[in-house]
């Protein structure tokens, strides 16, 4: 028996392709050839393997090697900048009337806990995951 896995760039997608079946799910953000995703990797990365955690789950697109091409990279910083004049924290925002500067990754926010406790539940999860995963994937 061969080994079946499906793509998904949405969350319905996702669920089509675990409901199908598959033993593998390959997860593409928005930011990959085609932009046709509804969010950008990391995020939907984080939320797939959330909802399926299960599943293997495999990141396309958005990933790039820099390796050896450092010099490149910091000799275009000027063009990824922001203008010196704009600061979006000069002053303490007002909730009711400032606006909400985050990331799509905000939506995994589900909790406010020290930062220590965080590390600790994501090292013991990756722990478990790297412990479990090549077993179930050889039987």
């Amino acid at each position: 028996m061969g080994l079946h896995s499906g793509g998904s760039q949405n969350l319905d997608d996702a669920e089509a392709v675990v409901a199908a079946g598959a033993d593998v799910l390959v997860a593409q953000g928005t930011e990959a050839g085609g932009h046709t995703g509804t969010m950008g990797l990391l995020p939907f990365l984080a939320g797939v393997v959330r909802r399926y955690p299960d599943v293997p789950v495999l990141a396309a697109g958005r990933i790039a090697e820099w390796s050896e091409r450092e010099a490149t990279l910091r000799g275009r910083k000027e063009e990824f900048a922001s203008p010196e004049d704009v600061n979006p924290f000069e002053a303490p925002p007002d909730p009711d009337t400032s606006s909400i500067i985050y990331g799509q990754s905000a939506f995994f926010v589900d909790a406010v806990r020290p930062a220590a406790d965080v590390v600790r539940t994501i090292s013991d999860e990756a722990e478990a995951i790297l412990d479990s995963r090549p077993r179930s994937l050889l039987s």
